[in-house]
């Protein structure tokens, strides 16, 4: 019987043995890749980079969804607990009665951040989290704002007294600023709705204590209708800009304010921080309800506005280079509730942008179709059909209808945030690999919701070609500036892991972890995309409790040779097929970036540059857009605003030249050469005045009674303006009248952004990953 037992125990370690080899050799560490797991207390919610000038060593930052935080200082391989050295962080503190870090805010310098808590507390640390400073005395904080330009310089929202009392209808937010990282406060302002670092110049010099605030004016009654002002400090002065403002956003130094004029919104828009104000005009009779910011830079703005009656739908509208005045871009352009909108701009290529939109609104709300812009946003095309990942096969549509194409998912990737909303994985791009572009959707005739009707698509031209690179719903990233991709499954709890050195051509996956499968919430890289190491965050269930998972997966050794120029080559962006006179343009301009040859088994490494510009292109229809009420009909800009001055005369008051529309006008930032030979020159017809002869003017004589009578006119209007415009006239007329006139919109509680007819959330940035309102009474 003993020999019998040790033979059957010998061959269960055999099979045991040939089975533990078999998973081994399907096992993702080997010679050429490092896997390293870690297990941590709880799932991951969000993770912070800290990059140094230099690059070197960067210190990365997780946050669990019960508040702990983790630090690893070698890009993920190990990991350290560091809640427990923030004092006080692990003791439950009023009013909330929880611990733990709820907001951790980088500020200009790596080595610097400030920790927010639970308990209106908070920490900084000055060497990257090696240690760390409570802030004990001060104001009860709820939001931060880190100054821009200067590392220990921030603004704070903070909780006022009567959070904490029983007058919890005059709880508001508090405005107070720090110039020593948090060690010493100064209380600015109260009844706070929003803030925002104002716009620094190079000719500011020293006075960089610029900043803009929307709040209540003086003896505000919460939840009845009070003024609101939206405030700009220039660093010596407080200047009211806008009065009965319900709020602003400020983005790429472009700032929006929401003005409620007679129950409705008006936008208006600076591009010098707050200096100055210009009104935002739309085309016809609009009538503006929600507003989402798409996108904001110097040279074009893009808003969708959700029409009453319009839940899932918007129109996208794009401004001209001066930001006024607007032209629609894309009809029943799909939202969400939430504000967010289908609507991706390529990141590193300026002009390029995919959007979802309703082809019939009316009937489904799911009937939705993918659509691609290369002129931004200037005209619209659906999304050429996919191939096989060798380019070979073409996947084509049942009967080959004529309305096939390829059909993507909009959700946005979330710049830190890896507990996603959506099963679908994101349209995803980034400014350091070039041209590359990672999507989630299927080939028909609309997007399908349905896993097997699914695939991860690449593309390797921004957009003009795609390839199938996997089947189902994919999580990806790209590394070492796009020479590597790593995916996991999306949909389900998984085990493998597949990567491709070269963009798709083939495709190797791997057992990632011998722990068994986990459910994959992110694959992070290096920000800057020059590392060749990936980290994969997930969670698995353990005993009925979730157990975060971190797995760093490094390809350092994965390639033996630094690239050299003969495995690169020029690629060149572009908005339309080449034709003779004008190849690879894109905005105008004749732009090279350098592509790492897709077979060549280097890597790129982290001092990887990229472009060059050779030539400007000469100008055609892609290059313009539909002028300020204009719309594109059939192709076509035609007039559709009814009373639009197109001014096809001599004005009756002209200056020098006037113009007339031809109903286009130049893309934003488009800089091709309207005066070469094989150009198509639509820009307005500029004519010369003509001066009109005018007739000699007569003036009446005016009696002695009459110039009395005028100048007492005179010194009562100086009068009267004297009493609006300084606080002794204002109440002195309040003692005569009782009260002021003026219009008062709807109070809404501090934290709140923008507005819809008064209410407070009709203005969001165009983002999948909006926070919560901050309550004062955390």
């Amino acid at each position: 019987k003993q020999s019998k037992w040790n033979k059957s125990m010998i061959l269960f370690v055999v099979l045991l043995n040939i089975l533990f080899c078999y998973g081994q050799d399907n096992y993702c560490a080997n010679d050429k890749i490092t896997v390293t797991e870690t297990v941590i207390d709880y799932p991951i919610v969000d993770y912070h980079w800290l990059i140094s000038t230099n690059n070197s060593d960067p210190v990365v930052f997780v946050r669990t969804d019960h508040n702990t935080v983790w630090r690893s200082s070698d890009e993920g391989a190990t990991w350290k607990q560091v809640t427990e050295l923030m004092k006080g962080a692990t003791t439950p503190s009023p009013p909330s009665n929880k611990t733990g870090i709820i907001k951790i805010i980088p500020t200009i310098d790596p080595t610097k951040v400030f920790f927010l808590g639970n308990g209106y507390k908070l920490w900084t640390t000055t060497d990257a989290g090696a240690t760390y400073s409570e802030v004990s005395l001060g104001p009860r904080f709820t939001q931060i704002f880190p100054h821009p330009t200067k590392a220990k310089w921030a603004a704070a929202f903070a909780a006022s007294s009567e959070c904490l009392t029983s007058s919890y209808n005059l709880c508001h937010s508090e405005l107070w600023m720090t110039q020593d990282l948090g060690q010493t406060w100064q209380y600015t302002s109260s009844w706070l709705y929003t803030f925002s670092w104002g716009v620094i110049n190079e000719d500011d010099g020293d006075n960089v204590n610029i900043y803009l605030y929307t709040n209540l004016t003086a003896n505000p009654v919460p939840f009845t209708k009070s003024h609101q002002q939206t405030i700009y400090f220039d660093g010596t002065t407080a200047k009211r800009i806008v009065m009965d403002s319900a709020g602003f956003v400020m983005v790429n130094n472009i700032l929006l304010v929401v003005q409620v004029v007679n129950g409705m919104n008006k936008l208006l828009v600076s591009k010098d921080g707050g200096k100055t104000l210009s009104d935002i005009n739309f085309p016809g009779d609009l009538a503006e309800s929600f507003y989402t910011i798409m996108e904001l830079d110097e040279d074009a703005i893009f808003i969708n506005i959700r029409h009453p009656g319009s839940i899932y739908y918007g129109t996208t509208f794009v401004s001209d280079d001066v930001g006024s005045n607007f032209t629609a871009s894309l009809t029943y352009n799909v939202r969400r509730s939430s504000g967010a909108v289908d609507f991706t701009r390529i990141e590193g290529l300026d002009g390029i942008y995919f959007a979802n939109q309703l082809s019939s609104p009316l009937v489904d709300k799911d009937t939705t179709r993918t659509m691609v812009s290369f002129d931004k946003g200037a005209q619209w095309q659906v999304v050429s059909g996919a191939w096989d990942k060798t380019g070979t096969i073409q996947q084509l549509c049942v009967d080959d209808d004529p309305d096939c194409s390829l059909h993507l998912h909009g959700v946005h990737k979330k710049d830190n945030t890896v507990r996603r909303t959506s099963l679908y994985g994101p349209l995803h791009t980034s400014d350091q690999a070039i041209g590359l572009i990672l999507a989630t959707g299927n080939v028909g005739t609309e997007l399908s919701n349905e896993r097997d009707e699914l695939a991860t698509y690449l593309s390797i031209d921004a957009g003009w070609t795609w390839y199938n690179i996997a089947n189902g719903t994919n999580i990806y990233e790209y590394a070492d500036h796009g020479a590597l991709i790593a995916l996991m499954d999306s949909w389900e709890a998984t085990n493998t892991f597949s990567y491709t050195w070269d963009e798709g051509l083939t495709m190797a996956s791997c057992n990632l972890s011998l722990n068994g499968a986990l459910e994959v919430d992110d694959i992070i890289a290096h920000p800057h995309s020059n590392s060749q190491i990936f980290n994969v965050f997930g969670y698995r269930v353990v005993d009925g409790v979730s157990k975060g998972v971190i797995i760093q997966v490094d390809f350092t050794s994965f390639h033996q040779r630094v690239c050299t120029m003969v495995d690169y080559y020029n690629w060149f962006p572009k908005a339309e097929e080449d034709q003779p006179f004008r190849q690879g343009c894109l905005l105008g301009q004749e732009t090279a970036y350098v592509r790492r040859i897709r077979e060549s088994q280097c890597y790129n490494g982290r001092d990887f540059e990229t472009t060059e510009v050779f030539a400007t292109c000469p100008c055609t229809r892609e290059d313009y857009e539909c002028d300020y009420c204009f719309e594109n009909i059939e192709g076509h800009c035609s007039l559709t605003c009814d009373n639009y001055d197109n001014q096809t005369v001599n004005p009756a008051t002209c200056v020098g030249n006037y113009s007339i529309s031809r109903g286009y006008r130049l893309v934003a930032d488009d800089k091709c050469d309207y005066n070469h030979p094989q150009a198509l020159n639509l820009l307005p017809i500029v004519k010369q005045c003509q001066n009109i002869p005018e007739s000699p003017k007569t003036y009446p004589t005016l009696s002695g009674g009459v110039i009395a009578l005028i100048v007492v006119l005179v010194v009562a209007v100086i009068v009267a303006a004297f009493l609006a415009a300084t606080d002794r006239g204002r109440e002195y007329v309040k003692m005569l009248w009782g009260k002021l006139p003026g219009k008062r919109s709807e109070y809404n509680r501090p934290g709140g952004v923008l507005v819809e007819d008064g209410s407070s959330d009709a203005f969001s940035l165009n983002n999948d990953n909006e926070e919560e309102d901050f309550d004062p009474r955390r």
